[in-house]
């Protein structure tokens, strides 16, 4: 796994605790593109809070730590609008469904190919939503973690609990989603 960034020597204990804390809270409750490495988030808020951190003022009325903690969350969401951006002008123009997917008259559109199964993908999403709303909070945070594709290690890392205790707790987990009728790759 690789070493979590390290801050600036100039910032205190406190300073890098709270960017730590924001950046992991961040990750749990947001969804972060695959290409973001482990570190990259944590490194980001302390560059961004280096850059900030001199221009707070005590006669604004917030403590230095609330200040923190706004410079930080208002950063971390402008990446995260900036990766919605991205994503969006990754995907071109927009496709016609009735556009042929050849030059030919008799080619079949887009909306030809697609299936019609739509309904089933909502039925599966509320098979899992119900599923993982029986599992306990920290259950749900593996959970997360897997939907992220984080390694084991990391996911471990994050809960706070160990490499052993995390594969029981998977075990559980895919007892429940079993139960529910959903089956993943396994078998």
């Amino acid at each position: 796994m690789p070493a979590a960034p390290t801050p600036p020597d100039d910032f205190e204990q406190w300073e890098t605790e709270t960017i730590r804390k924001i950046v992991e809270k961040f990750l749990w409750t947001r969804s972060v593109p695959r290409s973001v490495q482990f570190g990259d988030l944590p490194q980001e808020a302390f560059i961004h809070w280096s850059a900030k951190r001199g221009l707070y003022r005590a006669s604004a009325g917030a403590t230095r730590r609330t200040y923190l903690d706004r410079v930080v969350q208002r950063r971390l969401i402008s990446l995260q609008r900036e990766w919605n951006a991205s994503k969006r002008r990754d995907g071109g123009a927009p496709l016609s469904l009735d556009e042929p997917l050849a030059d030919d008259d008799e080619s079949p559109t887009l909306g030809d190919t697609l299936s019609d199964q739509t309904p089933n993908d909502s039925d599966l999403a509320l098979d899992v939503t119900n599923a993982v709303a029986r599992l306990t909070t920290r259950q749900q945070q593996i959970v997360l973690g897997l939907r992220h594709d984080w390694p084991v290690p990391d996911i471990a890392e994050r809960t706070g609990i160990s490499k052993d205790t995390l594969y029981e707790e998977l075990k559980v987990i895919r007892r429940v989603f079993r139960d529910a009728g959903l089956r993943g790759n396994e078998g």
